[in-house]
C-alpha cells in the first residue's frame, strides 16, 4: 500500500492507495501536533522508553489508525510518503491499542513522492551492484552521547547475506572502527549503494551539517 500525507493548517490529509482501492482521510489536526512530534523525537533521542510508548500511542491514533482500519489483512508492506515534520518521524515506532509496533504488522519503507516511487519500481532489478554497509555500532565508545546500536551488526550481516548470493554483486561490510569517516568518503566513488546502519543527527538550522 502507498500512504501519502499532507499537513495542512488545520487538517492532516492521508491518501491510501492499494491495487484494489483508493481512500482519502481528513483528520482534524490539533494545534499542538508539531509539538507532539518534536516531543517524540526528543524522547527517542534520549531513549526515554516509557515516554516514547505513551507519545507513540497518541500519534498512532491520528497518523496510522485510519490506515490500519482500511487495509486488508493481505497487505504486508507500507510505502510512506511523509510531508513536512512527518519526514523526521520513524513510523515503525508507532504503537497501536494492543501495544504492537507498526513494524510488527507491516514492512515499512519511505519515498519522496508517488512519481519517484513509480520510477523506482520500474528500474531494472537484476543490475549488478557494488554495495558497502557501514555499522559503527558504538558499543565501545560514547559518541555524541548516543546509545550503542547493538542490532546494527545483525542488520549489516543480514543485508550482506541477501545481496551476496550472486557473483554479480560485490558487498563490503565495515563494522566498528572500520566504519570511519575516511572509509565512507572513499566509498562514495567506488560503490553504487551505501547503506548506513547508524544514528542520524538532524540540525534543522543548518541542514547541510546534519
Amino acid at each position: 500500500a502507498l500512504i501519502e500525507y499532507f499537513i495542512g493548517k488545520s487538517f492532516l490529509t492521508i491518501f491510501v492507495i492499494t491495487n484494489q482501492d483508493y481512500n482519502v482521510f481528513n483528520k482534524s489536526k490539533k494545534e499542538d501536533f508539531e509539538i507532539q512530534l518534536k516531543s517524540l523525537y526528543n524522547s527517542i533521542n534520549k531513549y526515554e522508553r516509557v515516554s516514547i510508548e505513551k507519545k507513540s500511542k497518541a500519534l498512532y491514533d491520528l497518523i496510522a489508525q485510519p490506515i490500519a482500519k482500511t487495509l486488508s489483512r493481505k497487505i504486508s508492506s507500507l510505502k510512506i510518503i511523509p510531508h513536512k515534520e512527518l519526514a523526521y518521524l520513524s513510523f515503525d515506532c508507532l504503537i497501536n491499542k494492543d501495544n504492537q509496533y507498526l513494524i510488527h504488522d507491516y514492512n515499512v519503507s519511505y519515498h519522496y513522492s508517488a512519481l519517484f516511487s513509480k520510477l523506482h519500481n520500474h528500474r531494472q532489478k537484476d543490475v549488478p551492484k557494488n554495495i558497502v554497509i557501514f555499522a559503527p555500532i558504538y558499543d565501545n565508545q560514547v559518541a555524541h552521547k548516543l546509545p550503542p546500536l547493538r542490532k546494527s551488526e545483525s542488520e549489516a550481516n543480514a543485508i550482506n547475506s541477501i545481496f551476496n548470493t550472486t557473483e554479480k554483486n560485490t558487498v563490503k561490510v565495515a563494522l566498528r572502527a572500520e566504519a570511519s569517516k575516511a572509509q565512507f568518503q572513499k566509498s562514495t566513488q567506488n560503490y553504487d549503494i551505501i547503506h548506513l546502519a547508524t544514528h542520524t543527527i538532524v540540525k534543522k538550522e543548518a541542514i547541510n551539517f546534519s
